[in-house]
């Protein structure tokens, strides 16, 4: 279920959330989900992304919205604690956020990533939420940061990967592969191919040219995606080009 922040949830269990932007969802979250019990799992999804809002050169989102719902119910999440990011909210101090948390639902725990920090000047870190939940008799989980080998798994390293056209890397930090929500985005047909125009997609995009996806070889050029086949979701497997 949906809660919007500040909306009272009416939910009588008490509940563990896991805070953070998610994304990407990639296995460092993961790891963060793992860590909530199933039947009171919650966390948070930021709409726009923070990054979105405070940088000019953002390159793009991960994930759409629809996607970061649908993949937090695959790892086990009850409910979502939608917040509509802007920079008026940024301003809030951490204790301000969760005292409001609080207000929403009943906590007993909360997980946050070891590089954790949030409110005014993004001033409240894990020192603060650690004694925070002392004061206030609720479990504060800090997740280390995840690697394996050279792989680091961030968002940070995703973009990265995406604009690289990468999507083997992707699949060993996502666990997955990477993929355009095409639902709701104009199409024509043309020639025997599906056509998506991607203008108003707030996804990131790989480089230009042809690959193999779940709907057969898909050709980008610019913002537009040639399929030959209506899908959902392009999943990308490799580049052919």
């Amino acid at each position: 279920m949906i809660f919007r922040f500040n909306e009272q949830t009416h939910l009588q269990e008490k509940q563990e959330l896991a805070i953070g932007a998610f994304d990407a969802f990639h296995k460092g979250h993961q790891a963060l989900l793992s860590r909530l019990t199933p039947g009171c799992a919650c966390l948070t999804l930021f709409s726009p992304l923070p990054a979105q809002v405070f940088r000019a050169d953002f390159e793009g989102s991960i994930c759409s919205f629809a996607q970061r719902c649908e993949l937090a119910g695959q790892f086990g999440v009850d409910h979502i604690l939608h917040i509509d990011f802007s920079k008026e909210f940024s301003k809030m101090l951490g204790e301000d956020f969760l005292s409001k948390v609080c207000c929403c639902m009943p906590l007993k725990k909360i997980v946050v990533g070891w590089d954790f920090c949030m409110g005014r000047n993004r001033s409240f870190s894990t020192d603060n939420l650690i004694s925070w939940g002392q004061q206030h008799g609720i479990e504060i989980v800090i997740v280390p940061q995840m690697r394996q080998k050279d792989i680091q798994y961030s968002s940070s390293a995703v973009r990265t990967a995406v604009l690289a056209g990468e999507f083997t890397l992707l699949w060993d930090i996502l666990g997955r592969p990477y993929s355009l929500d095409l639902r709701g985005l104009p199409a024509e047909k043309k020639n025997g191919l599906v056509i998506i125009n991607l203008e108003n997609s707030e996804q990131i995009l790989p480089p230009e040219g042809e690959y193999d996806t779940n709907a057969g070889v898909a050709q980008l050029n610019g913002r537009k995606l040639s399929l030959s086949e209506t899908v959902e979701q392009c999943k990308f497997k490799k580049k052919l080009d």
